[in-house]
């Protein structure tokens, strides 16, 4: 019995092609991964299907509405970063006050008021509410929704989706999300 082993080189031409394989199989899933569902909700959408259950969270309701209350999150995130990388916004920086800090506000805003809308019979204090803090080049927002808090960082990321190096051409936003909780006080 041979106490030695044996190591197979595969040609470099083989190595290369299953590497090409891999690559293209992991592109396909990642861009399959990126791109949102064409029957995703909106942001509105969210509203309209929670307007239904009672402003509090805490209060009896047939249906849980926590993936909902994530989804609308989830859609906040995404109609703040389409507001911050807006191509035209952004070449018309040299309008007075335009900056990352006053866009996503107006985004916000735009989504508070159709909370304000859509939730009218609710109190104020449950309806879709903001807060940004601007921490150049970064900007922290929260946001509240009924009995929901949750906070999004926003940034220019220094490395693309390989982690590898985004260079000084990557300009577009993205955002990192967390869930802000609520601390009980004790007694």
């Amino acid at each position: 019995m041979p106490s030695e082993l044996t190591i197979v080189r595969p040609p470099l031409r083989v190595l290369a092609c299953a590497f090409a394989l891999l690559l293209a199989c992991a592109s396909g899933i990642r861009a399959a991964a990126q791109q949102p569902s064409k029957t995703e909700p909106g942001f509105e959408d969210l509203l309209k299907k929670i307007s239904a259950a009672p402003g509090d969270a805490c209060e009896y309701s047939v249906e849980d509405f926590s993936s909902t209350e994530f989804h609308l999150f989830e859609q906040a995130d995404k109609v703040v970063a389409l507001r911050l990388n807006d191509k035209a916004a952004r070449s018309a920086r040299s309008t007075a006050g335009d900056s990352p800090l006053t866009r996503a506000i107006e985004a916000l805003r735009g989504l508070e008021r159709l909370s304000g809308e859509i939730n009218k019979g609710w109190p104020d204090k449950k309806r879709f509410h903001f807060q940004v803090l601007d921490v150049p080049p970064a900007l922290l927002v929260t946001m509240t929704y009924r009995n929901r808090a949750t906070f999004s960082f926003f940034a220019i990321p220094d490395r693309d989706g390989n982690n590898k190096p985004a260079g000084i051409r990557r300009t577009e936003y993205a955002f990192w999300r967390g869930l802000a909780m609520q601390a009980a006080a004790v007694a």
